[in-house]
């Protein structure tokens, strides 16, 4: 269906200049159709932060963009990266390549080769980049995180309540784009910061070292990691549950919405009760597709969490978190010491310093991206507010209605919906039209025709058969043999048992319980800067990205392994039931 000449309403005129785009990376940010109310809300702060922090890292020369939004668009509904104009991060930044730069926004995915044109190269801007690279490789505690957090908690604390009026609620939420602009823009000058120093590790351990494995064991257990803390703690309810008769008896009945109201009445869920409650209040502004006001965090749906937990009860403690950092320690400690023998003096002071800022700002790229998500769910609260309250007044039967809206229509839907009714049951089935196909991971120039695109209710069985080798990227060291579950939707993880090979298109953070029951990952695409391989390597489990139609080859229920040191996975059997072994 398209939307006044546009395949959706917040289509982006495309860059003529910069015609590569891509869903590297961002895939996992905005996995779903991107709704009308969080982009015209959003979208021009996300692209003007990303602009100013790679402004002041030194990326952007004068001249450089041609349209409203270069290096972040959406195109068919989604969202989707410039990766023409990334590529100049391979050009400008001292000792880096175009290959380099693909391998960590595409994996293995063939794309059209680079082709240099006129100001590409800018040397004023390498000069700056060499500086902020080495500022960036020095960094050991770095303030800026400090800095994201506290102005996103000053934005939560300014939150006017549930009881707000409807103007005071508008107010804030109108007030939220330019707060995003300033905590996006240090997430992107962190995450860019993390990709710099990571990157040294790795063109080291390729061209010095002759080893490019070797980055998976210097870079994995990293401290710190955020978003790996809700799995921790989900892990600790996990083992309350199967300690618990009685919470086992309530779990055996199956999770849905009435579960949590079902714990709370129990009086012998009465411990769990509370510190489930904890949870909550602590990350329950996570979830799925978090970067979406329109999405459900788990404050919301807390039957998703309980559904991670549900798994979590069943696995045995040899797969707790932490269980193998000894081991892990260990082979880091091996593996630095092989670094260090095999480089110079010169290369070694390098080392030196970037492997220590690499870890760091792995963290910190992490700590970031719950800040901003963490404001960004106080604004989602003042719109779920506002739309609730109109639903009730008007007596719509949908209050989710409200993010089919333009921002600048959200002033006059509070006052009167009606009017504006027919109008998001239009975009509503045009939104619906959208997100029943799949948007290709790269084009060039113009985005493809929707109806050529791979529809997601497609029934077809998996192609792979025994003894198929499929390539990827490894993302997290180690080789595990177990059986393949293919999981499409984190919030449906009831296929997954303790020690499956988790099998899934993209991950985000509220994926992260998953990886404690799984026994390795696979993803459809993904690269070296992925949810994916910043988790399985904190947890300690194989990981293997860019597995291009992962989900579609491997039959769910296939015995498969998978070498998460060069991304290979192999399918043994297709119907076997064995329990995983890892090495």
């Amino acid at each position: 269906m398209i939307i006044h000449g546009k395949e959706w309403l917040v289509d982006d005129a495309l860059s003529g200049r910069w015609p590569l785009y891509t869903r590297g990376n961002v895939g996992e940010v905005f996995p779903d159709v991107v709704t009308p109310l969080n982009w015209t809300l959003l979208g021009g702060a996300v692209e003007e932060s990303w602009r100013q922090a790679w402004r002041e890292f030194g990326i952007v020369a004068p001249g450089d963009f041609d349209t409203e939004r270069v290096i972040v668009c959406i195109a068919g509904g989604y969202c989707y990266l410039n990766m023409s104009y990334i590529r100049l991060l391979g050009v400008r930044v001292p000792g880096s390549s175009v290959k380099a730069v693909d391998k960590q926004f595409l994996g293995e995915v063939d794309a059209p080769p680079y082709v240099e044109r006129a100001g590409d190269r800018n040397l004023l801007c390498s000069l700056k980049l060499l500086w902020q690279t080495e500022k960036t490789l020095r960094a050991r505690r770095p303030q800026i995180v400090e800095d994201i957090r506290r102005a996103s908690r000053e934005w939560v604390e300014r939150y006017p309540g549930d009881d707000a009026s409807d103007e005071a609620l508008l107010d804030y939420v109108f007030a939220y784009p330019e707060v995003h602009r300033y905590l996006f823009g240090r997430h992107v000058l962190v995450t860019f910061r993390a990709t710099v120093a990571s990157g040294a590790i790795a063109a080291l351990c390729a061209l010095k070292v002759k080893d490019p494995g070797l980055t998976l064991d210097l870079l994995s257990g990293v401290e710190g990691v955020e978003s790996a803390e809700p799995a921790r703690l989900l892990w600790s309810l996990g083992r309350k549950v199967a300690g618990s008769p009685r919470l086992q008896r309530i779990f055996d009945q199956g999770i849905d919405e009435r579960t949590w109201p079902l714990l709370q009445s129990e009086p012998a869920a009465k411990e769990f009760v509370s510190d489930f409650a904890e949870f909550l209040t602590r990350y329950g502004y996570r979830g799925p597709n978090e970067w979406e006001l329109a999405s459900l965090p788990w404050r919301m749906s807390p039957e998703v969490p309980l559904r991670s937990i549900d798994r979590l009860r069943r696995s045995d403690e040899a797969s707790a978190p932490g269980a193998d950092q000894q081991a892990q320690s260990l082979n880091r400690r091996q593996a630095t010491r092989h670094a260090r023998r095999k480089l110079g003096i010169l290369d070694r002071s390098k080392f030196s310093k970037a492997l220590p800022a690499a870890k760091v700002w792995q963290a910190a790229r992490e700590g970031s991206k719950s800040a901003v998500i963490r404001a960004l769910d106080s604004t989602r609260r003042a719109v779920n507010e506002l739309a609730c309250r109109v639903a009730k007044r008007h007596d719509l039967a949908d209050w989710r209605g409200v993010f089919m809206l333009h921002q600048s229509e959200l002033r006059a839907y509070v006052e009167d919906p009606l009017p504006l009714l027919a109008t998001i049951t239009e975009r509503s089935r045009a939104y619906k039209a959208l997100s029943d196909h799949i948007p290709p991971f790269l084009f060039e120039r113009d985005v493809p025709p929707i109806e050529t695109w791979a529809k997601r209710t497609a029934d077809e069985n998996a192609s792979g058969q025994k003894g198929d080798i499929l390539e990827g990227i490894g993302g997290s060291p180690g080789r595990v043999t177990g059986i393949a579950r293919i999981v499409m939707d984190a919030a449906n993880p009831d296929v997954l048992n303790p020690g499956d090979i988790l099998v899934a298109p993209i991950t985000d953070p509220s994926w992260t319980p998953l990886f404690m029951a799984a026994a390795g990952v696979i993803v459809d695409v993904g690269a070296v800067m992925s949810h994916s391989v910043i988790i399985s390597r904190d947890l300690g489990i194989p990981c293997a990205v860019s597995v291009t139609d992962a989900t579609k080859i491997i039959p769910d229920g296939a015995l498969i392994e998978l070498d998460g040191d060069t991304g290979a996975v192999t399918i043994l059997d297709v119907a076997p039931q064995v329990a995983a072994t890892a090495a």
